[in-house]
């Protein structure tokens, strides 16, 4: 079983066995000037000819087959994650939505925030937030995580007015 997992590993490259499959139909089947003596090498080899363009053809379909299917599973997963990111957003209590509120009105993607709070601890424990290590005894700056960033980017006048309903500040 692990020879075919290394075997996974080796770069597909599809155009290699279309290349070499075509190759041997246009040899078979396409009549080509005497002075190329394709004619010979047909005659003599016209059955190992045949039997390698059903080979690449095969190796083709396969090599094109498993090349979708990583494209498939990519796609799941990146949806798998979108979802994760905004079901996690979804079960934002109101002081956690309150402090992103934050860095959306300011737009900033790294504001301060105080060290001790636990709705900054829980931001960073759903791997919304992340701490950035710094000296400063104002606050500890902390960044929204590209991923989170972007959803909230995107969300972000329903994100606000869902954390800020009376428009009150935060």
């Amino acid at each position: 079983m692990s020879d075919w997992v290394e075997l996974s590993k080796i770069a597909v490259r599809p155009r290699y066995s279309c290349a070499l499959s075509v190759t041997a139909l246009l040899v078979i089947f396409v009549e080509f000037p005497d002075k190329f003596m394709i004619q010979k090498i047909k005659n003599e080899y016209g059955e190992w000819i045949g039997l390698v363009a059903i080979f690449f053809i095969v190796v083709y379909l396969i090599e094109l087959s498993i090349l979708c299917s990583e494209k498939v599973v990519r796609f799941y997963e990146t949806y798998n994650k979108k979802m994760e990111r905004k079901a996690t957003f979804q079960s934002l209590n109101v002081s956690e939505k309150a402090i992103l509120a934050k860095y959306l009105e300011k737009n900033e993607s790294t504001i301060e925030l105080p060290r001790d709070k636990p709705e900054v601890a829980s931001l960073v424990h759903k791997e919304i937030l992340d701490q950035i290590k710094s000296n400063s005894s104002f606050g500890t700056p902390y960044n929204v995580r590209p991923d989170a960033w972007k959803y909230m980017l995107k969300n972000k006048d329903q994100f606000i007015r869902r954390m800020n309903p009376q428009g009150s500040p935060c």
